[in-house]
């Protein structure tokens, strides 16, 4: 016989006389997001803003960065990286 066969007696046992029901949760209202909220799950991703030196003056006048005076880098993420 072993030393612990008395030790888990207690969770052998079922109250009786106890009457069991589960409780039920309040519904809760559907939640419809507007146009100007995030998602629940959202957060911002942390950006670095570097001041360019020649303020994007030799750049091509179709170059992204011409007459630029900062340029935002944002933090790459793990899902960014895949």
């Amino acid at each position: 016989m072993s030393r612990n066969e008395g030790r888990t007696d207690i969770f052998d046992t079922t109250p009786e006389d106890a009457d069991v029901t589960a409780a039920v949760a309040p519904q809760m209202p559907p939640h419809h997001p507007s146009g100007n909220e995030a998602p629940p799950m959202a957060w911002s991703v942390p950006s670095e803003f570097v001041s360019l030196p020649s303020r994007g003056a030799f750049y091509p006048s179709d170059h992204p960065l011409y007459n630029q005076d900062t340029l935002e880098i944002r933090y790459m993420t793990a899902k960014e990286e895949d």
